[in-house]
């Protein structure tokens, strides 16, 4: 009789043990029940944000190969970013201009009048118009063609070393820009601004409106030969533009871009960087 009491005791133990176990271990899983839940929760947000993201072009799909028709590959692929500073004048002078003025005539010609301030010897103003001084201590007069709709030209910058001015073209809505042959005054126009490469061999010009349409939006590649301009390229991309530029070496060149986003149904212009190389074609 005892033996039997004891083993009903015994298996009576045994099971509230298994009962206590088997709470415990339903008892661990619960909060891991709990952060599996919530990290569901967290990515069908995340998931539900990017469908609210739309963008007008996604950098990181950009990977183009250009050629030319001088044998010339140029290859766009999106990269890294970089620090670009403004064009030839500190940052300040153009966050000065910025504050006090509302359009980009405007800030251009603040930027002419502190300009010509410290460059007297080669560019003037006057009722007539913007004058450069050609190698020949000539003055040349830069004039606005009428028949384009151009109203105004600022004096930017001298490339000295290069032989070139770079003047900057308002026009009734848009701009534009001008190189100046410092030896003959020859005129070429670009669509935006230019940059030199390194050695003076390359030149790139860059302007960004992927919205308004008043100006050109894309680049300009051309080979500078000892003054002489030859095109390599007009390239005009859709929902992006280069507004930047900054050249690594001789023949690779970084440029700062926009684009737009739309987040929840709100509409901004967002920057990336694209880095374009030229190599010499097979």
């Amino acid at each position: 009789m005892k033996h039997t009491i004891l083993i009903i005791f015994f298996l009576i133990f045994l099971s509230c043990k298994q009962n206590k176990q088997t709470n415990s271990v339903s008892t661990l899983n619960e909060p891991d029940k709990e952060m599996a839940n919530d990290l569901k929760k967290i990515e069908e947000i995340e998931n539900e944000k990017k469908t609210r993201i739309k963008r007008w072009f996604e950098p990181t799909e950009l990977d183009t190969t250009l050629r030319s028709k001088n044998s010339l590959t140029i290859t766009l692929k999106n990269t890294d970013s970089i620090y670009i500073s403004e064009y030839y004048v500190d940052k300040e002078i153009i966050d000065s201009l910025n504050r006090i003025h509302n359009n980009s005539h405007s800030v251009a010609l603040g930027i002419e009048n502190y300009l010509l301030k410290i460059n007297t010897e080669f560019a003037k103003k006057d009722s007539l118009g913007l004058h450069l001084k050609m190698e020949n201590s000539r003055w040349k007069l830069i004039s606005v063609n009428q028949n384009e709709e151009e109203v105004d030209n600022t004096f930017e910058h001298y490339f000295q070393k290069f032989g070139f001015y770079s003047v900057r073209t308002q026009w009734g809505e848009g701009n534009s820009y001008k190189l100046i042959n410092d030896k003959n005054g020859e005129v070429t126009n670009l669509f935006g601004r230019p940059y030199f490469s390194k050695n003076g061999e390359y030149l790139i010009s860059v302007s960004v409106d992927i919205e308004a349409g008043y100006s050109r939006n894309g680049l300009q590649l051309f080979r500078n030969r000892q003054g002489e301009l030859e095109k390599i390229l007009d390239y005009e991309p859709k929902g992006w533009g280069p507004y930047s530029a900054k050249w690594k070496n001789k023949s690779t060149v970084i440029l700062k871009n926009e684009t737009v986003e739309i987040r929840d149904g709100e509409m901004n212009y967002i920057d990336f960087y694209a880095k374009l190389e030229i190599e010499n074609g097979g």
